[in-house]
């Protein structure tokens, strides 16, 4: 399955998973552009509310520094249920 990092819900989605991951890490958005190199706190915040289409290599090393699997990323866990889990 391919997916289009540039479709608007799709950039929502991974926006949101990356949010949720690294607040759940404890870490800030600044320490996520400076992990980054040579990347902005804004592009971070451009990112996390989907306005930002990124690269397949920068979905993979923000999971990387997050420490989840890249293709976490584009799931929408809303969209699933406790049913869908166990």
């Amino acid at each position: 399955m391919q997916i289009d990092l540039s479709d608007p819900e799709v950039k929502k989605v991974i926006g949101r998973n990356i949010a949720a991951y690294r607040r759940v890490r404890g870490y800030s958005q600044q320490w996520l552009a400076r992990n980054m190199v040579g990347y902005s706190r804004g592009w971070v915040q451009r990112i996390e509310s989907g306005d930002t289409t990124l690269e397949l290599d920068e979905v993979y090393r923000i999971a990387e520094l997050l420490k989840v699997r890249g293709n976490d990323m584009a799931i929408d866990w809303r969209l699933l249920t406790r049913s869908h889990i166990l």
